[in-house]
């Protein structure tokens, strides 16, 4: 009876799962949600699913316990919000397409369970972006792209940013992208010519701010980068590189159907050797994706367990604590999820969000929870770029302290004491308890003691060895070095813990960088596996570090 009802359930799950993905569905006019939706916030359910052809309109039921459903709205266009629902009730949805004048069959039930005291959230407008730069990158064939990096997109119903371009400074503005992260490549420009870039946020609605700040680029002449590439090549000295073998890609043949399986917008990994699991963040699938040491699908994990409905609002840091637990953070939220290693819920950790207006001048805001690092001690780091700092939790998930820094020169004068840091993204435990945290906005990696005193900086801005332009994710290896990956470049750096540059990754041949366009969260586990999310492309990269190191001139960029 036991194993029978866990194979309808598991069934149950990843039909339904395949709903909620957006996948193609067996029933002509039936109704298949968006992926990451329904999406409960609060006392508030908001429902987005794919229009059906020749729908003249939907029916959305809810039933609360075993009543029977009964028709709550019947919207004309794909999209229903429920507001102000009870709180401590377990409440079930469904929706149908009327097409021809009739009715076709409902979605399984959508069930959520509200919170018997739904915490207040405090609606945050839409913004406008501030480009906070533009990278010239050098491509292959004396090509040229161009990285975009930018700030301050959010609201409470922010999806993305749009990026627009012009040859003419000031107007002529033309959609070339987007992105949900706070990064873009165009890799579309043309030599000789100067083009001037703005961006706008989008809601989920679709309205768009106005546009951001303007910043300009000009792209060198053909004959420019053949004479600058030349000078480089004399100037050059051998790099040491460490060749790294590409073993698979997640997902791989076998799960690439399977739509639960697909880390797409992947933002972090973390790997437990003990059990056999890597751990990845999926902002689509809105949870945690697992599989097995060889990159096969093994279940997924949302906010109320395995195969779970309620997402996340953002998944974006995990961590594998000292006792085989998983933590979760949502950037969307102030709440820090815990499972155990077969995803079942057994804790939380809520960030107090209540008094960040004493870091942060805009009462408005509320924590964002980035990543996740956990010590050997059990002490729990959570980088959070609202506060421009990292909150600190002991082992018994209490509450210790706050680190809080300046993020300019001008703000340091002020606040003596203060870390200067600006974005505090990704970050990694050393072997000796210190912390390493990838500073975004001063493109570079700030080494902290357990008490949050500096001991040195890491790296500086440029595309030169130790210097970077877009750092992202960072990890140790078991030797205690640190490994530092590049969001908008092909290659990832190594360093001492002294802040020395070790050596760069290459590819297996040696002749170029790590097939990875870009990257996000990495690990790297005891036999030398180094994992790279791969957020945009959908996948996780895992590569078999080599043991020597080669001397390459000029460098491998």
């Amino acid at each position: 009876m036991r194993a029978g009802y866990i194979a309808k359930s598991m069934l149950f799950a990843v039909v339904f799962g395949a709903l909620l993905a957006g996948s193609v569905s067996a029933f002509a006019g039936s109704v298949q949600f968006m992926g990451g939706y329904p999406k409960l916030e609060g006392k508030t359910v908001l429902m987005q699913w794919l229009p059906v052809p020749g729908a003249s309109g939907y029916k959305v039921y809810r039933s609360e316990g075993r009543m029977k459903a009964r028709i709550i709205g019947e919207p004309k266009v794909n999209r229903f919000i429920d507001k102000n629902l009870p709180a401590g009730k377990t409440l079930h949805y469904y929706i149908s397409a009327v097409v021809g004048g009739k009715e076709k069959s409902k979605t399984a039930a959508w069930s959520v369970t509200t919170a018997a005291n739904a915490p207040k959230k405090v609606f945050i407008p839409l913004r406008v972006p501030r480009l906070a730069g533009l990278h010239l990158k050098q491509e292959p064939g004396n090509q040229y792209s161009v990285g975009i990096r930018w700030d301050n997109a959010v609201g409470t119903n922010f999806v993305g940013v749009n990026i627009y371009r012009s040859t003419v400074k000031g107007k002529d503005y033309a959609l070339i992208g987007s992105s949900s992260s706070d990064m873009y490549s165009d890799k579309s420009v043309k030599p000789g010519i100067t083009y001037y870039y703005v961006a706008t946020s989008v809601d989920s609605q679709f309205n768009e701010t106005k546009y951001s700040n303007m910043l300009s680029v000009s792209i060198p002449s053909p004959a420019k980068v053949v004479a600058e590439q030349k000078q480089a090549e004399k100037e050059a000295e051998p790099t040491p590189m460490r060749p790294a073998k590409l073993l698979f890609t997640i997902p791989g043949a076998e799960d690439a159907k399977n739509k639960n399986a697909n880390p797409y917008m992947a933002m972090d990994v973390a790997v437990d050797e003990a059990v056999g699991h890597i751990y990845v963040t999926s902002q689509m699938y809105g949870g945690v994706i697992v599989y097995d040491m060889n990159g096969k699908y093994q279940f997924g994990i949302r906010k109320d367990g395995v195969d779970g409905h309620q997402h996340f609002g953002t998944a974006m840091g995990v961590a594998v604590g000292r006792d085989g637990n998983i933590y979760v953070s949502d950037y969307s939220g102030s709440t820090i999820s815990i499972f155990d290693f077969t995803g079942k819920p057994v804790g939380t950790i809520n960030v107090d969000d209540s008094k960040i207006h004493q870091y942060v001048k805009d009462d408005r805001t509320y924590a964002r929870n980035h990543k996740i690092s956990i010590a050997g001690d059990g002490r729990i780091y959570i980088t959070d770029p609202v506060i421009n700092g990292v909150h600190v939790y002991d082992a018994d998930n209490r509450h210790l302290y706050d680190w809080v820094g300046a993020k300019s020169e001008k703000e340091k004068r002020i606040y003596h004491d203060k870390l200067l840091i600006n974005g505090p993204a990704y970050s990694a435990v050393l072997k000796n308890g210190d912390l390493a945290i990838v500073d975004s906005g001063m493109a570079r990696v700030e080494v902290l003691d357990r008490n949050g005193d500096l001991k040195n900086y890491i790296g500086k801005y440029g595309d030169g060895v130790g210097e970077f332009y877009f750092p992202s994710g960072v990890a140790v290896d078991k030797k205690g070095d640190i490994f530092v990956a590049l969001g908008m470049s092909p290659n990832i750096q190594v360093f001492s813990p002294e802040g020395k540059f070790l050596y760069a990754l290459c590819n297996e041949t040696k002749n170029g960088p790590l097939p990875i366009p870009a990257s996000n969260g990495i690990a790297i586990d005891s036999h030398d596996r180094l994992y790279v999310t791969e957020g945009l492309a959908g996948k996780v990269a895992v590569f078999q570090l080599q043991e020597q190191t080669v001397n390459v001139t000029p460098p491998v960029k």
